[in-house]
């Protein structure tokens, strides 16, 4: 019949089609905004908890089921732990880390380190790091505060950027990056 070379691509094709649905799944459960009376949030849309959920369980399960194999290196079950240990830092982000949007500035809570608020008129600077995947917000007094491309919120967010914070303090490719966020138009995901 076939060799095994053509069956090989099977699994591949199959992976590569469920991880373009599980990306265009967190694209769109993002553009939902998490409105609230008076104020807006950015926050983690459940696409993202749901996903570290599973991978802490799946990972977890595959660390423990190849830790009880003789044939396993023992290498293969600390790479499973490994994935475990990052998707319930996925879980956690999800769980904690929000921002509040208002008239005045943002407050913001972070996974480790203390939140706190930063009024828009003391924004030093703004730019977006395409590696990480965030915009990065710099106060006056150098605090730094990370956006996720990831959240939810992102449109609201932006209008609220473009309007109240300095303009010198968001950089040209940025400010046309945000022009493009607060119409509706958010940039792809940053993997």
């Amino acid at each position: 019949m076939g060799s095994n070379g053509e069956w090989g691509a099977i699994p591949w094709a199959i992976w590569w089609i469920l991880m373009l649905l599980i990306l265009r799944w967190i694209s769109r459960s993002r553009l939902r905004t998490p409105a609230t009376a008076g104020a807006h949030r950015l926050v983690y849309p459940r696409s993202i908890g749901i996903i570290g959920l599973v991978g802490t369980i799946f990972s977890g399960a595959l660390a423990m089921l190849s830790s009880l194999s003789s044939t396993a290196s023992p290498v293969i079950p600390l790479l499973f732990l490994a994935s475990a240990l990052l998707s319930i830092w996925i879980v956690a982000e999800y769980a904690r880390v929000q921002h509040e949007i208002t008239e005045t500035g943002i407050t913001y809570r972070r996974l480790i380190a203390r939140g706190g608020h930063l009024p828009w008129s003391e924004i030093r600077r703004v730019y977006y790091s395409s590696w990480r995947g965030v915009f990065v917000l710099q106060g006056s007094s150098r605090e730094r505060i990370s956006i996720s491309t990831l959240m939810a919120g992102l449109p609201e967010f932006a209008q609220m950027l473009l309007r109240k914070a300095p303009p010198e303090a968001i950089d040209p490719r940025t400010r046309m990056i945000l022009q493009e966020t607060a119409a509706g138009r958010p940039l792809g995901l940053p993997f």
